[in-house]
Order: C-alpha cells, then structure tokens, then sequence
C-alpha cells in the first residue's frame, strides 16, 4: 500500500467520502512545502519510518480540518481529526 492510498483510507475511516479523501490528499500534496514529504506519497508504507507517518498523520488532520471548513459538509466531523474522538 502506497502512502497515498493510506492516507485516503484513513481520512475515509475518520467519516470523509471516498471522493472527499481524494481532494484532501491531493491538495495536500500540492500545497507540500517539505520536499521529503511531497515525494513519499507514492513509496510503499514499509520504506517510509513510522515518525514521518505519524507527522503525515498530523498533516492530515490539519488539511482534513481545513477542507472541512471551505466544504458544504460543515463541521460536524471535526471531532475525529481534533483528537476529541479517538
């Protein structure tokens, strides 16, 4: 599994729709200022260390957030990637 699909299948399991997932990640990717992280989205997960995981991981949440604020869905899920649902 690539770092990419990852990411998507967790912002899918944090309530975000496939298509939504898509967006987040691919924006993300695109606004990447940290050159390692803009090229690991396409490595598998076992050649990327379990920290840059867990700071993608809190990219994530933040562009999640962010995305959830310009979108028409609202707020609502904001608990799953603020750490208030865990």
């Amino acid at each position: 599994m690539t770092v990419r699909k990852w990411a998507e299948d967790y912002l899918f399991s944090k309530c975000l729709s496939e298509v939504e997932a898509k967006e987040v990640v691919h924006k993300m990717i695109q606004g990447e200022s940290c050159e390692t992280k803009r090229t690991c989205w396409d490595e598998t997960l076992d050649k990327i260390p379990t920290q840059m995981l867990n700071f993608i991981r809190d990219d994530i949440n933040k562009a999640a957030i962010e995305y959830m604020k310009t979108s028409l869905a609202g707020l609502w899920r904001k608990p799953f990637f603020d750490g208030t649902i865990k």
